[in-house]
C-alpha cells in the first residue's frame, strides 16, 4: 500500500508526462504460468526499471476490476504452490500493475487495491512514465528483480 499511495501523491504533483508507450512495450514478458490445471499467459506484462509490470489499460470500472483480478491471479499463481490442497508460499514475489485510468476509475482505498497489496501487488494509478519510473526506482528494494531467478 505504501508504493500505491506513494505513485497516487506523485502523480498529482507532476502535472504533464509521457503517456505509456514505446519505452515500456519493447520489453515484454512472455511465459505461462500454471499451477495444478489453472494457467495465465500474461499478455500485458512488460519490464520497467527492471521490475515486472502488468500495464492495465481499461477505460471502465468493471473492465479495470477484471483486469486486476487477471493480474492477481498471475501473482498467485506464481507465488504459491498447492501441496496436499493447501496453498504453500514458494516465493514472496512482488510485482507492479499500472491502471492508466485508475485514478478516475478506483479509489485509493478500494478492494481492488488492497487485495492487490495482499498479493504483492503494487497498483500504480495514472499513465505517466516519470511517475511509474519514480515510483519503481524509489522502492526497487521491495520488488523481485526480473531475471533474478535465472542469476
Amino acid at each position: 500500500m505504501e508504493v500505491t499511495r506513494f505513485a497516487f501523491f506523485l502523480n498529482r504533483r507532476i502535472s504533464e508526462g509521457l503517456l505509456l508507450g514505446k519505452p515500456f512495450a519493447d520489453t515484454r514478458v512472455r511465459r505461462r504460468l500454471s499451477l495444478k490445471g489453472l494457467h495465465y499467459d500474461p499478455r500485458n506484462r512488460v519490464v520497467v526499471q527492471g521490475v515486472e509490470t502488468s500495464l492495465l489499460t481499461a477505460e471502465s470500472k468493471n473492465n479495470l476490476v477484471r483486469q486486476v483480478n487477471s493480474t492477481l491471479s498471475g501473482n498467485v499463481l506464481e507465488s504459491f504452490d498447492l501441496v496436499e490442497g493447501l496453498p504453500r508460499e514458494k516465493s514472496t514475489y512482488r510485482h507492479s500493475a499500472v491502471a492508466s485510468a485508475g485514478e478516475k476509475l478506483l479509489d485509493l482505498r478500494s478492494k481492488e487495491v488492497y487485495a492487490a497489496a495482499l498479493t504483492g501487488t503494487a497498483v500504480i494509478f495514472g499513465s505517466k512514465a516519470e511517475v511509474i519510473e519514480e515510483t519503481l526506482s524509489h522502492f526497487s528494494g521491495r520488488f523481485e528483480k526480473f531475471g533474478a531467478e535465472d542469476a
